[in-house]
């Protein structure tokens, strides 16, 4: 089972007049919760607009502090590949929980179609 069928199974609920195993439906809220996580960008400085600071730096008469655009230029460098590395996780954790959304609809699917769907076939009878 795909996830898009869990979801299609899900959101078909209030419509078909029937319920869900609690399991299935955590699994779905859980996946709805990781889904909805979003990164905030990360720092920028671009090269040149360092340099610009050093050249405006000399041109007010001030020692252009090499030592700081370094440290900012690393500061910045981190921040990418600890963004890179965020988004590979948040990738990861998508995959996770709509692995165990599948999974717990698979699980739970005699208990879906048994106690569940077949109730709700029954009363449209």
């Amino acid at each position: 089972m795909s996830t898009v069928h869990a979801n299609r199974l899900i959101e078909g609920r209030q419509a078909g007049g029937y319920t869900l195993p609690g399991e299935v439906l955590d699994a779905h809220a859980t996946l709805g919760v990781v889904k909805a996580l979003r990164l905030p960008p990360p720092a920028t400085l671009h090269p040149g607009d360092a340099g610009s600071a050093l050249v405006d730096a000399a041109a007010k008469g001030e020692q252009p502090d090499v030592d700081a655009m370094v440290a900012a230029l690393r500061e910045v460098l981190a921040a990418t590949a600890a963004h890179t590395t965020a988004t590979q996780a948040l990738t990861a954790a998508n995959q996770v929980a709509a692995d165990r959304l599948t999974s717990a609809v698979a699980a739970q699917a005699d208990v879906v179609i048994v106690e569940h769907l077949r109730v709700a076939y029954v009363k449209i009878l």
